[in-house]
């Protein structure tokens, strides 16, 4: 059975490859959910709602209305929730942000 021993070089290569991999697949994951190509918005004609609120910083409002815009349905809507950041407004809004899924998917039917 092999003993791990800190000074074998064959671990520390294997430790560092592991190490560059899983950055590697961070990175590419990240840049894959922040990065929205136009061309990739186009493809569904599935109905789209999007959602967020007016005070996120992680969402840039210019990316949303540019999706908006983009997207080739004829069932879309955006929903701006007021005083809510990133994720609060469905602590902040949960009831009407219930409300307008329910209708929404009503009108997606």
């Amino acid at each position: 059975m092999p003993v791990f021993k800190p000074n074998n070089k064959k671990w520390l290569k294997l430790l560092a490859f592991i190490f560059i991999f899983l950055n590697l697949i961070s990175y590419f994951h990240a840049y894959k959910f922040t990065h929205f190509a136009d061309k990739n918005l186009v493809k569904s004609k599935d109905a789209k709602k999007l959602s967020m609120g007016e005070k996120d910083e992680t969402v840039n409002e210019g990316d949303i209305d540019l999706m908006f815009k983009n997207f080739s349905s004829n069932v879309k809507e955006v929903k701006k929730y007021p005083n809510a950041s990133h994720e609060s407004y469905l602590n902040q809004y949960r009831a009407e942000w219930t409300q307008h899924i329910v209708q929404f998917m009503e009108i997606a039917k």
